[in-house]
């Protein structure tokens, strides 16, 4: 199974990103035409436009943009809360799988892929690199670590990523987005600088009434901080208005669906990015 949403998501992400990151040097390696010139002796004659050579009554060669490989960018929640997950499979479990699938199908195509794994501090960050055998040396550390904290702090996530020395050029956020800190600055200041993507992780049960049960009064434990508290029904927190504000392609992940709806949740999300540039080339 994993194999197999190796290669749809590879396919995916090369239609997506490929030709988004783009160096200033120009050559015959693009894709993208750039602009015509004169050709000169030193030139290879497989790049003579002999359609432009022929109106001009001289050789012309085409250059074109040369595309570079993209810089990658995982944060990853690593805060108790994404142990959750009574519907299905946990958040954190989502997340694993995510990565193992996502991380070594972007390293394809000279791309470069880091991660940042955060509770309320920054708890383990490898920087971008070339490679999958790096991608799975890391991959197994992340899921080995242990925590520091159970708390989440997305607002000291993202403003280290703002400070780093070279940005990335997209960012995975895979969290629940529950965090008592507001993040909502930090974040829109991110996603103007860099292509923000959140994979939303979600359990049902904490976004309606338990099944099966009318009325009553809960007795809820918090999983972060680990105090316990009464309540009617579990508290609605949806960040979707925010993502939509600002401009971001989020993609809905939930516990109690598997593999083959999350991966199709992501189809639909790259295929809109894709429908969306071409319309604004």
């Amino acid at each position: 199974m994993k194999k197999r949403w190796f290669f749809v998501l590879a396919k995916l992400i090369n239609r997506n990103f490929i030709g988004l990151f783009q160096s200033q040097r120009k050559g015959s390696g693009g894709i993208e035409f750039a602009t015509l010139r004169e050709y000169q002796p030193a030139d290879p004659v497989s790049l003579i436009s002999y359609a432009q050579s022929l109106k001009r009554c001289r050789y012309f060669v085409r250059e074109n943009i040369v595309e570079k490989g993209g810089v990658f960018l995982f944060i990853v929640d690593g805060s108790a809360s994404v142990d959750f997950g009574p519907s299905g499979v946990s958040k954190r479990e989502i997340q694993n799988r995510l990565l193992n699938i996502l991380a070594p199908a972007i390293v394809q195509n000279n791309n470069q892929v880091g991660f940042l794994v955060v509770s309320d501090c920054v708890e383990r960050y490898f920087k971008p690199a070339f490679g999958g055998k790096s991608v799975a040396e890391r991959l197994s550390l992340i899921f080995l670590c242990g925590m520091k904290s159970k708390l989440t702090d997305l607002n000291s996530a993202f403003r280290f990523v703002l400070r780093l020395n070279i940005l990335p050029d997209a960012v995975f956020v895979l969290s629940d987005f529950y965090t008592p800190v507001p993040f909502v600055d930090s974040l829109k200041a991110l996603s103007q600088r860099c292509d923000v993507i959140p994979l939303l992780l979600k359990d049902p049960f904490e976004t309606s009434a338990f099944p099966n049960i009318k009325g009553g009064m809960f007795h809820f434990r918090d999983m972060e901080t680990g105090e316990f508290f009464w309540g009617d029904k579990p508290q609605k927190i949806s960040n979707k208005r925010l993502f939509k504000r600002l401009g971001l392609d989020y993609v809905l992940l939930r516990t109690d669906k598997d593999e083959s709806e999350w991966i199709k949740n992501m189809m639909i999300v790259f295929a809109q990015r894709k429908r969306r540039r071409r319309r604004l080339n």
